[in-house]
């Protein structure tokens, strides 16, 4: 909502506390882009949560893949 109420959570994968600090979500239109330690890359609907895509990997955060599934969330 507008007024900053939860309205879906998400587990996604276990991670190691506080690993991926300084990497956080990223919101590209009605898409929530969440990445995790493991490499792994998760899409969620901003609106209710369901996940939308996943890539599972070795993701380098600076590779050509990252924009391209970025992009895709568009």
């Amino acid at each position: 909502s507008d007024l900053g109420d939860v309205v879906w959570t998400q587990r996604g994968i276990e991670e190691a506390s506080g690993f991926m600090s300084e990497v956080s979500p990223a919101v590209s239109g009605d898409t929530v882009i969440v990445p995790f330690s493991s490499g792994d890359l998760f899409a969620y609907s901003a609106t209710d949560g369901k996940e939308i895509w996943r890539y599972s990997g070795d993701l380098d955060w600076t590779s050509a893949k990252a924009a391209e599934l970025l992009a895709q969330a568009k």
